[in-house]
C-alpha cells in the first residue's frame, strides 16, 4: 500500500482562507444592511421636489440683482 503524505501546515494558506471567509461575511453583512435600509425608504413624490419660490441672486454687497424662477413668489412661513 502506498503511504498518504501528510501535508505540512501552511499558515499563509489559512492566513489567507480566513481572509477570503471574512470578505465573503462582511460583503453579505453590508448586502443585507443596504437590502433592509432601501426596503424601508419612503416613497418618491415628485410634487414635493417642486418649490414654488423663486431663486434670488445678490451681489457682493448684498443687493439683490434678480430673481429667476416660473413666479416672482416669497414663500411666508
Amino acid at each position: 500500500m502506498a503511504r498518504r503524505l501528510k501535508r505540512k501546515f501552511n499558515f499563509l494558506r489559512f492566513l489567507f482562507l480566513l481572509l477570503g471567509i471574512g470578505i465573503i461575511g462582511a460583503g453579505c453583512m453590508l448586502a443585507a444592511t443596504i437590502f433592509t435600509s432601501i426596503k424601508d425608504l419612503r416613497d418618491i413624490n415628485p410634487g414635493a421636489l417642486e418649490t414654488s419660490a423663486s431663486t434670488m441672486i445678490y451681489d457682493k454687497d448684498g443687493n439683490m440683482i434678480t430673481s429667476v424662477g416660473l413666479k416672482n413668489s416669497i414663500p411666508v412661513p
